[in-house]
């Protein structure tokens, strides 16, 4: 059997564009949507720029999959065949299930902005956080660093308050020493002309010094992204026993398993959770051997915002 990369699942089954490079696999609740071209047997180790242009063309191929569906992203560099698509999508069911839920009708924005550090002085001399260092007769760097740190803190908080206030979520990206912010935002397709009046707002702090990226709409892949991984036959075996089940399993004495190893054996809890799981996804495919259990990770802790933060 041919393994392919599978790029993301989707709960829309047509309307789906054609795309070179692309090729759709319906299951009966999901169609995944996979590279075209088979997993290479050899794979020669590629160069940085290879890495970028691979990963921008990836990007731009999910891109053009939105609107159908939500798209549940999946982690790069997961292959998988097509005979095994709709074991993976039965096995995962009801985390799919709440993943489309929460991702219908959002879509997500990278927002990078960087400042003109060489003109920070120029520009906040009369401010409140620097104003009283140019009255003392004498200036230290660490007087001046603490003052331009203080003035930093206090424009990052300008520049997320009017992000937050039009978003569901927001997530910080790795940044550079020059940038105030590099985060991913949540939010409605439909509060696109927001946006677009948050950042004139965030623009308007300082015009000329201010450099501002914008990235999207995009798939919610920093929020939501799909990881699985093979549990094999070994794997099964180990976690029916842990719970003290017999086959066949159903999902309801699962459920009732789980809650009396957990009462019995709290210190195990994470364990026998993984267990529980393994279990329940076995008793959803009926005697499989092997199936591929799916995590969803984000890129870092989602912040809580408007109304969360002040409570």
């Amino acid at each position: 059997m041919k393994n392919f990369e599978l790029y993301a699942l989707t709960p829309a089954t047509s309307n789906l564009p054609r795309i070179e490079g692309l090729q759709y696999v319906c299951g009966l609740t999901h169609t995944a949507i996979m590279s075209a071209a088979p997993q290479k047997v050899l794979t020669l180790p590629q160069s940085r720029k290879q890495l970028l242009t691979a990963a921008a063309q990836r990007q731009a191929r999910l891109e053009a999959c939105m609107d159908p569906g939500p798209l549940i992203v999946c982690r790069p560099q997961f292959f998988i065949s097509h005979e095994d698509v709709q074991a993976l999508i039965s096995a995962n069911r009801p985390l799919l299930d709440r993943l489309v839920a929460r991702l219908t009708g959002k879509v997500q924005y990278q927002i990078t902005i960087s400042w003109n550090e060489a003109a920070v002085l120029t520009k906040f001399r009369d401010s409140a956080e620097l104003k009283r260092l140019f009255r003392k007769r004498h200036i230290t760097p660490s007087m001046l660093a603490r003052g331009v740190s203080t003035l930093r803190q206090r424009l990052v908080s300008e520049i997320e308050a009017h992000l937050s206030g039009i978003s569901d979520q927001m997530i910080h990206l790795p940044a550079m020493p020059d940038m105030l912010c590099n985060a991913a935002i949540l939010l409605e397709r439909a509060q696109n002309p927001q946006l677009d009046n948050a950042i004139e707002a965030i623009d308007a702090i300082w015009t000329e010094g201010f450099r501002i990226k914008q990235i999207g709409p995009a798939p919610a892949a920093s929020f939501a992204l799909l990881d699985p991984s093979l549990v094999d036959a070994d794997e099964i075996e180990a976690a029916i026993r842990h719970l003290g089940l017999q086959k066949p399993l159903s999902e309801e004495a699962v459920t009732r398993a789980r809650q009396e190893a957990l009462r019995q054996a709290p210190q195990h809890a994470n364990y026998t959770k993984r267990c529980a799981e393994i279990a329940a996804a076995t008793a959803r495919l009926d005697a499989e051997a092997r199936l591929f259990l799916c995590d969803v990770t984000a890129e870092d802790q989602a912040r809580l915002t408007n109304l969360q933060q002040v409570a």
